[in-house]
């Protein structure tokens, strides 16, 4: 039983990180290299796989910190108002990592590893925190803002 259990574990632990996408671009590029805003826009990315994560949030203010990602995440999703704001915060280690606001058909992309404020002028309705991550080590802090 302990044989098949230990093998269990290691065929997970095969399976999970088989399932990262690879940093093409260099250890020192944090950009996307395989996911686009069109592949955001259109949810071509389907899945997501994570190694060590921890996350708290309420829909006002929470955070994501994950070891290794790989795929699409929405960290929290809204109703906006036209005058509401969001401070986004990101510290990205290792891979390549894309921030996204997603509201309705628009896309925007946030800048990483910086503090951001995003303004959500002339946007109305459920509006999403999406992040998009290639072999990511990362963490993110939102804040909305009144």
């Amino acid at each position: 039983m302990k044989k098949l259990l230990i093998v269990i574990v290691l065929f997970l632990t095969l399976y999970l990180t088989g399932c990262q996408i690879k940093d093409q671009n260099g250890e020192d590029n944090f950009e996307l290299a395989t996911y686009t805003l069109e592949d955001v826009k259109h949810n071509k990315v389907k899945k997501n796989t994570n190694i060590g994560s921890v996350s708290m949030g309420t829909l006002d203010h929470g955070y994501l910190k994950v070891r290794k990602f790989s795929g699409q995440r929405s960290l929290v999703i809204k109703n906006i108002k036209s005058s509401d704001k969001v401070k986004i915060t990101s510290t990205v280690e290792k891979g390549n990592l894309g921030i996204f606001i997603k509201c309705l058909d628009e896309v925007y992309q946030i800048p990483i590893n910086t503090e951001y404020t995003f303004s959500f002028d002339n946007l109305s309705g459920v509006c999403s925190i999406v992040v998009v991550g290639e072999s990511a080590k990362f963490r993110i802090d939102y804040d909305f803002i009144d």
